[in-house]
């Protein structure tokens, strides 16, 4: 499923604690791990540390050169547009959740937001805490789109040797529908040598799901680009903007 993982890569510590983390990852998938170093515009100035000097595959745009005076890198923007509007190769696209911004921290959503939204690829967020997902929680409304998200979270938790829980909301109190959702979902991950759970939940679906992955102390929470119900503008409304500004793990948006 993942053969190459593209990585934004800025100089703070805390990003290269999570590439840590992702290069285990790919080693699993026995995939290729391409980093790509961004900085903003007024950035630019500032030598590249020792860290980011290594020889590393490019992606499309600005090269890479390997010594440690100023470099070409690649502008927040022009990442942006590589991934977006031109496409890549990689199966997913890895940004920990602060490198495609200034260090003031502005811009952060509406960067986050059209990489969410116009990527065409998976989108792997990172966020504190880091660590190795030994639990991934999937949003499962039984959608096509969160089935797309349900397989992948069980290919991971397969692979990674991690115990996955699929999460219904139900916000419309029908406990008949979320029990046929919820055993779907079931049937969907037989085929996968996976400790699985599956959990239904009522109330709101941004307040829910964000209550439920920090109460299960999930380290990775997968979600649908789309979907119907309470999914359906998941990735292009309030819903989208509360998780991906308030998760309290990972997130990996399936696509």
């Amino acid at each position: 499923m993942f053969r190459t993982f593209l990585v934004a890569r800025n100089e703070s510590g805390r990003v290269e604690a999570f590439e840590e983390i992702i290069g285990r990852v790919a080693e699993l998938f026995r995939a290729r791990l391409v980093v790509a170093l961004v900085r903003d515009s007024s950035d630019l100035t500032k030598p590249v540390g020792a860290s980011a000097t290594e020889p590393r595959e490019g992606i499309e745009g600005p090269a890479q050169e390997t010594d440690s005076r100023v470099q070409p890198v690649m502008l927040v923007g022009e990442f942006i547009s590589v991934v977006c509007d031109k496409g890549h190769e990689a199966d997913v696209i890895v940004v920990w959740h602060s490198s495609l911004t200034r260090p003031d921290g502005q811009e952060v959503a509406e960067q986050m937001s059209r990489l969410m939204r116009e990527a065409p690829r998976p989108v792997w967020l990172g966020r504190e805490p880091i660590r190795f997902p030994e639990h991934i929680v999937v949003a499962y409304d039984g959608s096509a789109h969160s089935g797309r998200a349900l397989h992948m979270s069980a290919n991971l938790a397969e692979t990674l040797g991690a115990r996955l829980t699929v999460l219904h909301v139900n916000e419309s109190r029908d406990d008949v529908a979320q029990e046929l959702i919820l055993g779907r979902a079931a049937g969907y991950c037989e085929p996968y040598r996976i400790k699985m759970e599956r959990v239904g939940i009522s109330g709101g679906a941004a307040t829910s799901i964000r209550d439920y992955a920090e109460s299960s102390q999930c380290d990775l929470l997968v979600l649908g680009a789309t979907g119907v119900g309470y999914l359906r503008g998941l990735l292009f409304g309030s819903v989208a903007a509360q998780l991906i500004a308030n998760a309290p793990c990972s997130v990996l948006v399936a696509k």
